[in-house]
């Protein structure tokens, strides 16, 4: 049995992959984004950032091995971000088209914006979509923050299918916003 790798990308200039056991990760680095919309640095946790800049969190923690708790300072805006990657802009259109995407914060949807439309990175050799909301400062605290996605038909990101009767039919992840 063929095992597979997940890539999603989580911020614009970040792309992690989560693969079985005995499987090898496909080389896919990270994308970046057009001159014409630069993205800021990503961040998930306070710097040196001045008052009130925000910080973006991805909407993926555990997905991407990263541990379910994301730490951000209280006084700082919180933008959070998802994408999706493939090999071609037609497969990224196709997961634009198919797919059902439900990300929460606190219990309640959050409404992402898709910034700067498909992106191809001609050094990397693959196209990127990227979703964020902007949620404002958020209080003190824990704040969950779930993702979910699911396609209406199947679709494959150039190495991998995802959808109805494939291995992956949806993606979940649930993270914790920890707000101090």
């Amino acid at each position: 049995m063929k095992r597979t790798c997940l890539n999603l990308v989580v911020l614009a200039t970040l792309s992690v992959s989560s693969c079985g056991p005995g499987t090898s990760q496909p080389s896919l680095p990270a994308a970046t984004v057009s001159a014409s919309e630069p993205a800021p640095p990503p961040s998930t946790t306070p710097g040196p950032q001045a008052q009130g800049e925000p910080v973006y969190v991805s909407a993926l923690c555990t997905l991407m091995g990263r541990g379910p708790q994301t730490s951000v300072a209280a006084d700082r805006p919180v933008i959070i971000r998802w994408g999706w990657n493939a090999t071609t802009g037609a497969l990224v259109q196709a997961h634009i088209d198919n797919s059902k995407t439900i990300v929460t914060l606190d219990g309640a949807p959050v409404e992402g914006q898709l910034k700067g439309g498909i992106v191809r990175d001609a050094t990397k050799g693959y196209y990127l979509a990227l979703w964020q909301a902007e949620v404002g400062t958020l209080g003190k605290g824990t704040h969950p923050l779930t993702y979910h996605v699911s396609w209406a038909k199947q679709i494959s990101d150039g190495n991998d299918t995802f959808g109805p009767g494939t291995r992956t039919e949806s993606l979940s992840d649930e993270c914790s916003l920890i707000v101090e």
